[in-house]
């Protein structure tokens, strides 16, 4: 019997209906993502006041304030993502081609974040590894002038490529066929294909080593410091003073490794759609099952979201200088405003 190899595809089952896919992505884009995205945002504001409070004496206040940022601004993407995929949005009748302006004022902005935020991750993550495998050396090499420079690196190299893609296209009147009006939208100029591709695969080489850097410094700083744990028992009679380092240390790495176990658990959806996409070209937003590229798409902003939200709750538990800076601060806040209340 004969067969057809190129009839073969990578479901075996037909794609989402249109209803289907537009409730599951409302639910979690407009939903979800548009709440968590709130809450997100307070969070990393609370966060950046915090480390600006506590100075930038030390590296790792300067990558978290960093890494701070680049989540505020992930956030605030996935909000206007979640307005613009709003029903009530959608349905307004205003003269706009959603999809075209919902990818040029959030979903590039959000790719571009999402992958400064992964450089950023994976730097933390390296410099918290030297600590452990040369902590002696670490402060000489890795200085805060040298952390300033390679996270302001990270920032100028993502924000280069998406200016690289926004000119390629223009917003402008176009004619819509279907509807016979005039919306507004994106108007692509030359070459725009060439450099789209090639911001795209830079993005996703770019998370895609991130992901990988991370998840090998997460691995040897787990091993670290079982193996550090195990020395310690081991040396039950050292000094109060060095067993107060040694803690405060541990509580550093453990930090870190909660981070970064949240930036790879957020970021593994979107790294399997990178391996995905490329052999099966048929699970993509143009594709035979782009209903489910779409879902799984919504799944994977939100996995994201989650991410860029937690890291206040992990600085808070596992943080007490951030703990007792952010109560101080918000003690400062409560007084003054029941003193301008009482006047």
């Amino acid at each position: 019997m004969p067969t057809n190899l190129t009839s073969v595809h990578f479901f075996i089952f037909d794609d989402l209906s249109f209803k289907i896919t537009m409730t599951i992505v409302t639910v979690n884009i407009v939903a979800f993502v548009g709440t968590i995205s709130i809450f997100g945002i307070a969070s990393n504001v609370i966060n950046i006041l915090v480390f600006s409070e506590q100075g930038f004496s030390e590296t790792t206040n300067i990558s978290y304030t960093a890494l701070a940022c680049s989540d505020l601004l992930t956030l605030m993407s996935t909000l206007c993502l979640s307005i613009f995929w709003n029903p009530l949005f959608l349905n307004s009748g205003l003269p706009l081609v959603f999809t075209q302006i919902q990818m040029a004022f959030a979903a590039l902005p959000n790719a571009c974040f999402s992958s400064i935020t992964g450089l950023v991750t994976a730097f933390t993550s390296f410099e918290r590894c030297l600590c452990v495998v040369w902590p002696l050396k670490v402060k000489s090499i890795l200085t805060s002038t040298v952390t300033v420079i390679v996270i302001i690196s990270f920032y100028l190299v993502m924000l280069l490529t998406m200016i690289s893609v926004y000119s390629t296209f223009t917003l402008g009147w176009r004619p819509e066929p279907r509807t016979n009006r005039t919306l507004l939208g994106v108007i692509f100029v030359q070459n725009t294909e060439i450099i789209s591709n090639i911001s795209y695969l830079l993005h996703s080489v770019i998370q895609l080593l991130a992901f990988c850097a991370v998840s090998v410094c997460t691995v040897t700083l787990v091993v670290c410091l079982r193996l550090k744990t195990a020395w310690r028992t081991q040396q039950a009679e050292a000094q109060n003073a060095a067993k107060k380092a040694t803690k405060r240390q541990d509580k550093a790495i453990k930090m870190v490794i909660f981070i970064a176990a949240a930036y790879v658990v957020g970021q593994l959806p979107t790294v399997v759609s990178f391996a995905v996409t490329v052999p099966y070209p048929s699970f993509g937003p143009l594709g035979k099952y782009r209903n489910f590229f779409i879902v799984y798409w919504s799944f994977s902003v939100l996995f994201g979201v989650l991410k860029s939200s937690v890291n206040l709750l992990v600085y808070y538990v596992m943080s007490s200088k951030f703990r007792q800076t952010c109560n101080q601060m918000l003690s400062l806040l409560l007084s003054s405003r029941i003193a301008n209340y009482n006047e």
